[in-house]
């Protein structure tokens, strides 16, 4: 388990192998381009607005990939955050 302090938020990409194109791409290399996550834990600022769960848009130069038990995570803060959106990676509305 992964818990965040401060204003610290864990986030994961969901599970993507295949470009638009069909393609199979590494997993590292299907994160290149993407900027969209799941959160999955949020430290203990009272301040963070967003929830486990949320989906958001993230600036990748704000954040940083740590590696846990051969699962690839991602930690930022509130600030690195854009916006929450309610569209998966493919674009669909939840």
């Amino acid at each position: 388990m992964i818990k965040p302090i401060g204003d610290k938020i864990l986030i994961k990409f969901k599970k993507q192998d295949k470009s638009a194109g069909g393609l199979i791409l590494p997993e590292r290399m299907s994160k290149v381009e993407e900027d969209v996550a799941e959160v999955l834990a949020i430290g203990t600022d009272s301040d963070i607005v967003v929830r486990p769960g949320d989906l958001v848009v993230f600036n990748p130069h704000a954040a940083m990939i740590i590696t846990i038990d051969k699962q690839e995570y991602i930690l930022l803060t509130q600030k690195g955050i854009i916006c929450v959106t309610n569209y998966d990676r493919e674009g669909r509305g939840n």
